[in-house]
């Protein structure tokens, strides 16, 4: 079986993560090897870490002295795994846990089809995402019966919480692009495969489940909103997005709205100076 190098996320939460670890090597082969990023956790997180796994060597520890967020933390553990000759690279949060077989049934899933790059575990009942181009979202995606007992089910997204991801692709595209914060970097990352020719899925015999669900702060949210369908909206359907914006800024009233319109200038001006930068 390939070699699959394992990049745990971790901010905070001492239960959880140890709780990860443990279904994470349960699902190891031999070869494997866990990188487990603490983004400068506030609580008693590495304590309990070093407690716990002290004695298992296919684990690193990355001690982030300072906070850089999941894209950012994710990519040091990226970039860690990258020295030592891994095939494969499963991104995981720790208030995931995936099962027993999770691992091998994911790389069986990008090596059967040379096409895919990307794919995610079922998590609950879904985990992949499309573009909604007419309301400018994207749209969770709930597996049917029958697309939970198949195979790879093709989707725009999948979420950075569980994703794996071959070398090669990472080689080709980067890790995470870190100027999105908390939310839509994984969103993005999944775009860019799909702009070099590779797909993205959800493959429901591979099977994890999420403790906990952390939602992004709404001005960074609607920031990475804004970004991401700035720069990814069609020629064609500029207006369209336009009238999406106007709309959604009408909808929200007081502190609301206030925060809306700083998003949309802040991310608005950012757009204006990188085409004026690019038209140099």
């Amino acid at each position: 079986m390939a070699r699959t190098g394992v990049v745990l996320y971790h901010h905070n939460g001492s239960k959880k993560v140890i709780e990860a670890v443990r279904a994470v090597l349960k699902s190891m082969d031999a070869d494997d090897h866990i990188y487990l990023v603490d983004d400068a956790s506030t609580d008693d997180s590495v304590e309990r870490i070093i407690e716990a796994f002290a004695e298992v060597e296919p684990m690193t520890l990355i001690q982030n002295e300072q906070y850089f967020g999941p894209a950012a933390g994710r990519n040091i553990g990226l970039y860690e795994a990258q020295t030592s000759g891994c095939e494969y690279y499963f991104c995981l949060d720790s208030s995931v846990c995936i099962a027993p077989d999770c691992l091998n049934r994911l790389v069986g899933g990008l090596q059967s089809d040379e096409e895919l790059g990307i794919v995610a575990p079922q998590l609950g009942s879904g985990c992949g995402y499309l573009i909604d181009w007419k309301r400018f979202q994207m749209a969770s995606v709930l597996l049917t019966d029958s697309q939970m007992a198949g195979d790879a089910v093709y989707v725009d997204a999948v979420s950075g919480n569980a994703m794996m991801i071959s070398a090669a692709l990472v080689e080709t595209i980067g890790g995470f692009p870190e100027e999105y914060e908390h939310a839509w970097y994984d969103m993005e990352l999944c775009i860019r495969a799909t702009m070099h020719g590779k797909q993205v899925a959800v493959y429901p015999p591979a099977k994890a489940v999420m403790a906990e669900t952390v939602l992004p702060d709404q001005y960074v949210d609607w920031c990475n909103w804004l970004s991401f369908f700035f720069a990814h909206t069609p020629n064609g359907m500029l207006d369209d997005f336009a009238n999406a914006i106007r709309k959604w800024l009408d909808s929200l009233s007081g502190e609301q709205q206030e925060l809306a319109h700083s998003a949309y200038q802040k991310v608005f001006e950012a757009q204006k100076n990188k085409s004026e930068g690019e038209g140099d």
